[in-house]
């Protein structure tokens, strides 16, 4: 089955081609004017042309169906529209923002895909781990309360994150506008949110204690101090590693996004997936902290390909990257950004493989149920009756053993702390 897949809703205009849901070929360009007119067509004859297909042997047209730029929608799904009339073939709309999003593997949080619409507004959504939709798309403007109810951990993803870090000083204007006003909670555990994403969990640490200390009646220090508690904990007990993965990254530092060199880099590294058909791989525009960011690569599976890839970015004529590649796992990059500990990830010196963290759940460990007190018969105490010599007394077992407490509730009940993230459940309640 061949599906030719069409995107024009953002500044790329790509065409692919895939065979039974693998690509084989795709041609692609991103530039500020937008020439999605003048290359739509030419991409596609291009990619007929040299996979051997005609376009009689298509099987359907996917394109992307926004949201994004009015002018590349309308050329995209026109064509496609047009192409799937004459063919006689179905036509597919796909999300853009969902696309944009199954960039991001993570286990745990939520992912913000996001366009930029020009000032401060953009085009978002909010997906869970699963991809799932937990808030619709929308055209939003970035205010400094945007996203304060979220206490979970989000991904941003998309040409806007550089906005994102107007944010934190447009919020601290806006507590002094607003001191003594109920708003001010919400702009302060927003600032703590932005500032552990940038700073770290000390960062972190110190600006929810300053909510849950100064708010705790309302309903931001109230979720301060049980991010404070139960949370972060978590986090700290998070530790870098050597152990195996299936999931790798190669990281690229950088100051700026939009200066001369990073640009460099990002058009090599398109031209390098280009040039190998490597559809796979995606490329991200990642904030680390306030001044250090990484351009990063995605999608590979281990970590024999990633040294191959960086090898060939680096030794081959094409390409000639001269940035210092940073090759490491998903799990020790999420660690990395959660905890501001690259350094520690570039000395070595890691553990083979990580301790658990000890989940002791003194805050979140379900109550043991209480014993019930054995009924005693002052006459005939622990005895059976006479009626029935099979009757079990309690807290006794048939042989005269001491009753578990499951059995005293009716089944094998138990308790226990909750498993750490990643780990698979036990299956026992808890």
């Amino acid at each position: 089955m061949y599906i030719l897949n069409i995107e024009t809703a953002t500044k790329n205009c790509s065409v692919s081609l895939a065979k039974n849901g693998e690509t084989i070929l795709c041609k692609e360009i991103a530039e500020q004017g937008y020439s999605h007119a003048e290359k739509l067509h030419v991409f596609i004859e291009e990619i007929l042309k040299e996979t051997g297909i005609s376009v009689n042997d298509l099987n359907g047209i996917a394109v992307s169906k926004g949201p994004g730029s009015y002018t590349g929608l309308r050329i995209g799904v026109s064509s496609a529209k047009g192409l799937c009339y004459a063919l006689g073939i179905p036509l597919i709309s796909v999300d853009t923002l969902q696309v944009l999003a199954k960039q991001v593997v993570i286990e745990n949080g939520l992912i913000v895909p996001m366009l930029d619409a020009r000032r401060m507004e953009v085009y978002s959504a909010i997906f869970d781990k699963s991809y799932s939709k937990r808030k619709e798309v929308q055209a939003e403007i970035l205010k400094e309360n945007s996203y304060a109810e979220i206490t979970d951990t989000i991904y941003f993803i998309g040409d806007c994150q550089e906005k994102c870090k107007t944010v934190l000083t447009a919020t601290g204007n806006a507590i002094n506008r607003f001191t003594g006003d109920e708003i001010v909670p919400k702009f302060e555990l927003l600032k703590a949110n932005i500032a552990g994403k940038l700073g770290g969990l000390d960062e972190f640490s110190t600006a929810l204690n300053y909510v849950a200390l100064n708010y705790p009646n309302s309903e931001e220090g109230k979720k301060a101090e049980k991010l404070l508690s139960v949370d972060l904990p978590k986090l700290k007990a998070l530790e870098l590693s050597k152990a195996p993965s299936k999931n790798w990254k190669i990281l690229y530092q950088t100051k700026d996004f939009e200066n001369a060199g990073t640009k460099v880099l990002r058009e090599k590294i398109k031209k390098f997936i280009a040039d190998r058909s490597l559809n796979k791989l995606a490329v991200s525009l990642d904030i680390y902290t306030m001044t250090d960011n990484f351009v990063v690569l995605h999608g590979i599976n281990s970590e024999d390909l990633a040294i191959g890839i960086t090898s060939i970015l680096k030794d081959y004529k094409d390409y000639k990257v001269l940035q210092k590649a940073i090759i490491i796992s998903a799990e020790n990059y999420t660690i990395v950004q959660i905890k501001k500990n690259l350094d520690e990830f570039l000395a070595g010196n890691l553990p083979e493989t990580a301790p658990q963290p000890n989940w002791d759940g003194t805050i979140e460990q379900a109550p043991i149920a209480e014993q019930p007190k054995p009924v005693v018969n002052n006459n005939k105490q622990d005895q059976p009756s006479e009626d029935n010599p099979n009757e079990i007394i309690k807290g006794k077992d048939q042989k005269g053993g001491q009753q578990k407490q499951g059995d005293l509730n009716g089944d094998d009940q138990q308790f226990g702390p909750p498993p750490s993230p990643g780990m698979p459940s036990s299956g026992k309640k808890g």
